[in-house]
């Protein structure tokens, strides 16, 4: 039979790497076995994962969550549970960035950085701040 949107949704695996309440995403030890499961819905086409590093001044902890996602990544193209289109790994914002790139991130977020010290007007600030 036919899908009913005849589509496929590209999408990032959030990982939660670290034990602060306020991140989201898949635990570590259901990573792979997840991935594998999402990798055989004709729907979605899983391009890689995403992880967020605690937010800490602690350089170390933050590298050490980040060596985890990672070698998370890894293990998942080692294991051919997706196909080649799983090549994105998401990690670091602009505290972090630095190190993100260090462990091979391909998207940071660094937004704040973009808009600091801009005043944003009444006129061009976003609906509902």
């Amino acid at each position: 039979g036919r899908d009913k949107l005849d589509r496929v949704v590209p999408i990032l695996l959030q990982v939660k790497v670290t034990d602060e309440p306020k991140k989201s995403g898949v635990a570590v030890a259901a990573v792979t076995h997840l991935t594998e499961q999402l990798c055989s819905l004709k729907n979605l086409a899983v391009h890689g994962m995403m992880a967020l590093a605690p937010l800490s001044d602690d350089e170390k902890i933050v590298r050490l969550a980040m060596e985890r996602a990672r070698e998370l990544f890894d293990e998942i193209v080692a294991d051919r549970y997706c196909g080649p289109e799983f090549k994105e790994f998401s990690l670091g914002m602009t505290n972090d960035f630095e190190h993100a790139i260090e462990f091979g991130s391909t998207y940071v977020r660094i937004g704040s950085a973009l808009f600091e010290g801009i005043e944003l007007s009444a006129e061009t600030a976003p609906i509902g701040s």
